[in-house]
Order: C-alpha cells, then structure tokens, then sequence
C-alpha cells in the first residue's frame, strides 16, 4: 500500500507548530518504513526542519522549493511517480501542504486516491476558511484533528460533512492526545530532589506567547512573597516570543523580579540540563492553539505539574487527571495556593512525578504513529485496496511502477 506524506512547511506558523508537524510526518514515515503493510514516500520543504531527518534515515522523499511554481512541477512530477499504483493515500500535514494534497489527487484517475489532511495544533486562518480556500478542505475524504477546538473551527466553517470515500459518517476525526517528539526525549531525564528548606525552582515552557498565563504567574509570586513559611524559590520562564517587556514591566510592578529569570528560547540539550535542575513545572495558559510542549514537558520530565483547568488541558489529560496539580483557570490566588501545596508536600510531589511520566509514557509518538497506520489500513482495505501476496499485477508495466523505489540522487532533489 502506498502513501504520500506531504509535510511542507508554513512560514506564517509558530515554529512549535511546525516543529510538531513535521515531527509527527517524520515519525509516522519511519513507522511505515518499519513495519506495517504501508510504503511512504514524503514530500517537504527544502531545507526545512524534516529533510535532513529524512536523508539520515533514508526514507525516500522529495524536498521542494517554495512557491506555486515548484508546487505545480512536484505535482506533475509525482503523478509520474504514482502513475502505476492502484490505489494511493495522500496524507497532508499542516495548511502549507493542503493545496499540494488537492492538486496530486486531481491528477490522478477518478477514485484512486483518498485524501486526509492533518491540522495538529491550530485550524487554518479564518480568512482561509471564509474564503475560495476552503473548498481544498471540502474535497478531502478525512480531517485529522488534534484537539476539540481544531474541530470545532473547522465545523463552524461547514467542513464537516460525510463523504463517500471518507472513514466514517464524518469528514472530521480527532486525534487522540499525544506527546510531541520534543517532550519524549526528555523520559530519561532524572529531576533534581527538593531537599527541606532548600533552593526550589519552578520553570515554565512557552512562556512569552500570548495567554501563556505568565502574567498570571507573576501575580501569583506576589502572593507568595508575603509569605514567610517557604523555603526560597524561584521561577524560571523559558521560551520565546514577543511578550518580554510586557511579562518583565509586570513583575517589576509586583516587586518580584528578584525571583524571576526570563530565560529565552533554548535548543533541546540546554532544556535538558534546565529541568534536570528544577522541581516543578508550570503550564498556567489559556491558549486552545498551545504547543503539547508546554503541558507535557513537565510529566515527561518527571515534574510535578501545576496545570490551570480548561478545555484543551482536559482534553489532553483526559483518564489520567490525576497526574497533575490543576488549579481554575486565570486565578492567581489559586495558582499560588497550588504552589505552596507543591513546595510543602514531598508526598505529593513524588506521587505526581510517577504519575506523570506514566501519562507521558501511555501517549508516546511511536504509539501515535503506530494507531494512525492502523487506521489508515483499515480505511485502505475498506476500499479493496489491499493486495494480498498470491495476487499479481495486471501487466509487467504495472508490476515495475509498483516496485518503484527512488534512486538515492532521487532522493531530495528539488523539483
């Protein structure tokens, strides 16, 4: 069974979200490659975040250049490509791919492809979805959808509706929650202990995006600070953003910048090294668009977590709730009351770390991967698309397109 993975990038997306996408695309490629009855082949950006990745690991691919020009030649140039295999599925990850998707599924003959988009953390702009753009969601047969309100956008703009080559009674399908690659890695980290009237660092991920909840954070220390029961603390905000100023004028207002540390974006190793050194880990935001990061880091890590409570929170916690802390959403009361619980209870602090990680060890991406093939398959071979072994293909000239593998000078040249 053959499938396209089409993960180009989307200048205009946050680099979190493109981060993830082309993470996921990678992550189901190298699944495929290793097991399963799917051969993938994947289309990307040119020397974008995933075409390094894909060379190292030899999955076949094709990198292109941005434009509609290089998007039109890649399009005739895969349909060369595909133009002997039965049956295709055509899997897009993110709004930069839609198009492409679209374009090789009208090149090929009338009912052999099925086509499925991907929007793993944000919809498309509205003003896609209100305007000509939106009938490239209208032709897909599935729209995987990473949380409930991805889906909810995209039905508030008329996109879900039956289809009938399409999975089940509806165009949309949600994803079930899963950790990013980028938290993953951090399984083996082992966090420093919190010893009795010691130093305690809190770190937040993401923290200077818009309703972060860092402002939250810095009225909540100013509850703290009037308190003389605690040990001393510290929080430490990492993650870029256009918000500094904004979060830094506010904690000095509050009189906690002695306690704060605005830390920036930092590469995967040094994020390593940080939380190794901290005890807790916040994700106080509001944002139905947040990156996993910032709520899974945390768990993954082995850190208590301190989580506000709403819809996307609970949707990504949902059967295991109690591995965190929530406190209600947009108080800081509350936020600081979770914070001395936290600094005060060792007990807890423990039961939350085990719990946690086991959250993050029951959403892994591999096992992500693993369940969207498993669908994928079970869609393909709704169709009569699976080609059992005693079968043999229809003439030599089909037999050799269905053999087709890319040479390796094949591999990431550009269209």
């Amino acid at each position: 069974m053959r499938c396209l993975l089409l993960a180009l990038e989307n200048a205009g997306a946050s680099l979190a979200e493109r981060r993830m996408e082309t993470r996921m695309a990678l992550t189901v490629a190298r699944v495929m490659r290793d097991g399963g009855r799917m051969a993938p082949f994947v289309v990307c950006s040119r020397g974008g975040l995933l075409a390094d990745s894909l060379r190292d690991l030899k999955i076949p691919h094709l990198a292109i250049g941005a434009g509609r020009v290089a998007e039109t030649l890649a399009a005739l140039r895969l349909r060369w490509r595909c133009r002997h295999w039965r049956g295709l599925l055509i899997q897009t990850f993110g709004q930069a791919s839609v198009p492409l998707g679209n374009a090789v599924r009208r090149l090929r003959p009338k009912g052999t492809t099925l086509l499925a988009h991907a929007f793993l953390m944000a919809p498309p702009s509205r003003a896609l979805l209100q305007g000509r753009w939106r009938r490239n969601l209208v032709a897909a047969d599935c729209i995987l959808c990473g949380s409930g309100h991805v889906r909810d956008r995209l039905a508030e703009h008329g996109v879900d509706a039956p289809t009938p080559q399409g999975p089940g009674e509806r165009r949309l399908r949600l994803l079930p929650p899963v950790v990013d690659g980028e938290s993953a890695g951090l399984l083996d980290i082992s966090p420093a202990a919190a010893e009795e009237g010691r130093h305690f660092v809190f770190c937040m991920r993401e923290s200077l995006l818009p309703r972060s909840g860092a402002a939250l954070v810095t009225r909540a220390m100013a509850a703290l600070w009037q308190r003389a029961d605690l040990p001393p603390w510290e929080v430490r905000f990492y993650g870029g953003g256009d918000r500094f100023m904004e979060v830094f004028e506010e904690a000095r207002s509050l009189g906690v910048t002695s306690r704060l540390s605005l830390l920036g974006e930092q590469d995967e190793t040094v994020m390593k090294a940080a939380l190794a050194q901290a005890h807790a880990c916040l994700a106080p935001g509001s944002s139905p668009e947040e990156a996993p990061a910032t709520l899974w880091t945390g768990l993954a890590a082995g850190l208590p977590t301190i989580v506000s409570r709403g819809a996307l929170h609970e949707e990504r916690l949902r059967h295991c709730e109690d591995a965190v802390l929530f406190f209600e959403e947009g108080n800081p009361q509350a936020l600081a009351e979770a914070m001395i619980t936290l600094m005060h209870d060792a007990a807890l602090r423990h039961a939350l770390a085990e719990r946690g990680r086991a959250a993050a060890l029951h959403r892994l991406p591999d096992d992500a991967a693993r369940d969207l093939c498993a669908f994928f398959e079970s869609w393909y071979t709704r169709r009569g698309w699976v080609i059992r072994p005693e079968q043999v293909a229809a003439s030599p000239e089909e037999a050799a397109g269905d053999a087709d593998t890319p040479s390796a000078d094949d591999e990431g040249r550009d269209a």
